[in-house]
């Protein structure tokens, strides 16, 4: 987060490993006022991005967030289709 001139901790969730506890895990995260960058480790499709926006607000709960979607432009592992990096949703509360 220091490198992007935020205070702070990063925290990485992903939505394969928490499976049916994300959202549960992304308000834990949302709450926690040492996290300054939240990225979310999950597909989110354009269709589901207005509900997925309201989802984190409603997690955030007044906390100030900025949802950026990070579109991937390449491949990934054996895994997973694409990257962390590839395919996050960030979240900066300042």
């Amino acid at each position: 987060a220091t490198e992007l001139g935020l205070a702070g901790k990063v925290s990485v969730l992903e939505a394969d490993v928490l499976q049916k506890g994300f959202w549960d895990a992304v308000g834990d995260q949302a709450q926690d006022s040492e996290v300054s960058l939240l990225i979310l480790n999950r597909n989110f499709p354009p269709n589901s991005w207005l509900p997925s926006t309201n989802k984190l607000a409603s997690a955030a709960r007044g906390r100030r967030i900025i949802p950026i979607a990070i579109l991937p432009d390449g491949g990934g592992s054996s895994s997973h289709a694409f990257s962390v990096r590839e395919l996050a949703v960030c979240l900066s509360s300042v």
